[in-house]
Parts: structure tokens; sequence; C-alpha cells
């Protein structure tokens, strides 16, 4: 029995003796391991504070590229290079991106500090202002969200929001400023995504991709000077009439739209209707107006998976044709795109007048200059024009029609960082 004891106080002496020392090591290596923590982090602030650089640059120049270095007296030492669809020719073999457009730059920076290195690549985008379910510059102060009007998808105005009633926007809200709700009602709006009414402004100044859109249709799409129907088909195909000023209407011709780029130009008024199969982008330098459903093969509310997809761009407005209604027989109005009016509005001609007309089924995006109109309202309801059942296609959050413009900002995409080199001992 005593001996026994003896084997266990033994035993306990030599583990107790084995957990110090195993403590001892663990104290002693500490400091080594907290300065090794500490060169590797300014490494890494290093290499991240050429990021800011470079992202403030382009910032303040969409089309700046080229390199940064840490200055001399800096202690470490660190080089940025940008990346673009032209530079990548010369691309560092430790970058991870496959695909390239005309969109996108990747920052690429190495930064080293007491045998630390540390690597940071940056994914970076202009977004498309397809991505947006309703956007405008400004917003006129007779124009109101009402009770009937349920919006989904992102939301962004650089002027005031107003409010009559108790809209649902069930994507995030922006805008630099608060709303402000009508006088008459009682108002409470259902911001079900989230809202931010201290948001930048977001310029709207598209003027240079809107010249390069033109030059892409003048090189591998259809350009026009006179004023032309667009009637896509269910094919890939489109029927393009021309208008000739004395004689009318003249005899359509049929274009298979799968050997262009999918881009359509007018220097004159576009008319449109029709059946989208595939991507297709219609523009115009003055107005583009809707004379009936404009609509999707392949129709993203049973197929999330579809492929086609449509961009109306006039440089002017964007106008539903009075009896846009009943073109085919319908008293709503389908339209199935991502729609830009750069000098005015989306709306809808005559509105004031002929009662209400049903229902504007949008699925897509609504960019303009400023809010227009589409119906009018009183306590019970429209009494005029179109109420608004507008659906955001949340296939534009990552798709884009051809060459749709773009935003002067840039997204992060990814931003990946890693130790690529350690000290030898």
């Amino acid at each position: 029995m005593g001996r026994g004891l003896i084997f266990i106080v033994s035993g306990l002496v030599i583990i107790v003796g084995m957990t110090r020392l195993s403590i001892s090591n663990r104290i002693s290596a500490l400091p080594n391991k907290t300065i090794d923590y500490f060169y590797e982090q300014q490494a890494r602030n290093i290499s991240i504070s050429l990021v800011d650089e470079a992202i403030q640059r382009l910032l303040d120049d969409n089309d700046w590229t080229g390199t940064i270095n840490t200055p001399s007296i800096q202690q470490g030492s660190g080089t940025l290079t940008t990346y673009d669809q032209n530079t990548i020719v010369n691309l560092d073999d430790s970058v991870t991106v496959g695909n390239w457009d005309q969109y996108t730059v990747v920052l690429y920076s190495t930064a080293s500090f007491e045998g630390y290195t540390v690597s940071t690549e940056v994914l970076m985008s202009r977004d498309s202002f397809s991505k947006y379910s309703y956007f405008t510059d400004n917003q006129p102060s007779n124009i109101y969200f009402t009770t009937n009007d349920e919006l989904s998808g992102p939301v962004h105005t650089n002027g005031v929001f107003r409010i009559a009633g108790n809209p649902i926007f069930n994507g995030l809200v922006t805008s630099p400023s608060s709303w402000i709700g009508h006088s008459s009602y009682s108002n409470n709006p259902q911001f079900n995504g989230g809202s931010n009414f201290n948001a930048p402004y977001k310029s709207f100044d598209v003027s240079q991709q809107v010249s390069e859109l033109k030059a892409l249709a003048n090189s591998n799409g259809l350009t026009f000077t006179e004023p032309i129907l667009v009637v896509p088909k269910s094919n890939g195909s489109v029927d393009i009439s021309k208008y000739d000023r004395r004689l009318g209407w003249l005899t359509p011709q049929n274009y298979d739209m799968s050997v262009t780029n999918g881009i359509i130009s007018s220097t004159d008024e576009i008319d449109v209707y029709g059946t989208v199969s595939g991507n297709l982008t219609i523009h115009s330098e003055s107005d583009i107006e809707i004379l009936g459903d404009v609509q999707y093969n392949d129709d993203p509310i049973a197929n999330p998976n579809s492929t086609d997809f449509l961009g109306l761009v006039a440089e002017d407005d964007i106008r539903v044709d009075r009896y846009a209604h009943s073109f085919s027989g319908s008293r709503d109005l389908t339209i199935q795109a991502s729609l830009m009016a750069l000098n005015s509005s989306f709306y809808v001609e005559d509105y004031t007048s002929g009662g209400s007309r049903g229902t504007i089924n949008l699925l897509g995006g609504m960019i303009q200059d400023a809010r227009g109109p589409v119906g009018t309202f009183n306590s019970y309801g429209v009494s005029s024009g179109y109420s608004k059942n507008y659906q955001y296609d949340e296939r534009l959050r990552y798709n884009v029609p051809p060459s749709f413009p773009r935003e002067r900002v840039f997204s992060i995409l990814h931003w990946k960082d890693k130790v690529i080199q350690r000290p030898s001992n």
C-alpha cells in the first residue's frame, strides 16, 4: 500500500513537472509569436494602404491604370499594379481572376515587412444601371408613390421620395434626403428591404458610355438614321420597318441578331413591341415609344434561368403609347426590360385622360433622369392611366443587356489577402 502510494505521488510530481515545463516553453515563445504577428500585420497594413490609394484614384478617374509604390522613407515596402482587359498580357501569376471585360479592374499589391510578405487581390467592377429596379436623378414634387405601389429590388433617387399612403418597398431604398409625405394622407411606407436616407449622390453622367454604345452599334450591330419600328421575334430575329416621311412605314426587313452584338441604334425615334429571344439593347438618340406588350420568349418568372435580356436606352423619353394597353387585347400592359430615359422620363401618353387602363406589369428596372407620370390617383385608387406592378428581375444583379450604361463607381466583388512569404528561421 505504501509503495503504491509512493508510485502515485511520484507520477503526480512528474506530471506537474512536465506541465510546468510546457507552460514555461509557451511563455518564453509568446513574445516571439507576438512579434511575428506584428510584423505580418504591418506587411498586411502596407498592402491594404496601397489598395486604398488605388481605389481613391479610380474614384477620381475611372480610366486610371498604373502602379503605386510605397514612399522610400516608409519602413517596409510594397507595390500595387492595376490590371484590366488591356494589360492582362502582363498578368502576375498569382492573380486568380479568369473572366475579363472592359468594366473589370484588378488591384494586386504585395508588401513586405521584416521578412514577411503579404499579397492583396481586389476584383472590382463598374455596376450597370440595370441593377436598379428604380433609379431617378430627380423626383418631381407632384409625383408620389401611393398605397397601390409595390416595388422590389434596389431603389435609389438623388432627389426626394414623396409618399402618399402606404406604398411597399421590398428592396433596399436609398437617397441623400429623407422622404416627404403628402399632407392629405396618413403616410406609412413599408421599407421591408431596409433604407438609407443618408446615402451618397450617384452620378447620372453616362455620356461617354452612350457614345461607346453607338460606336458598337455601328461596328457590329444595326444603325439607322430614320424613325424605325422594331419588332423582336421569338426565334431571336427582329423585324425592322423604316419610316418614310412621304410613304409612311416601309415593308419590314428581318435581321438575325445572333450574328450581331445585339445592339440596335437610331438617330431618330424608335417604336417597339414584341417578344424578345436572346440579348438585345435598343438605343435611340431621341425617344422610344412602347406600342404594346414587350416580353421575353422564356419568361424569367416561370424560368429564373432564362437568358433573354432587353435594354431600352433613350437619350430623351421612353413613352407608353396612348393605346398600348389594348394593343394585344388586354387591359393591362406587360414590359419586361431594363428601361433608361436619359434626358427626361418614362411616362404614359395622355395619362390624365380615359380613366383607368389597368396595370403596368414591369419586370426589370426603370432608370430615368426625372420620374415621369403614369397615371393620376385619388383616395379610392387610380383614376386615370395605370396602376403599377413593378417587379425586379433578380437576374439583373449579375447580368447586363449588351453594353447597357454603367455607373461611375466601382463595386468590390472580392477581396483576398494572404501571407506568401515568412522568414525561414
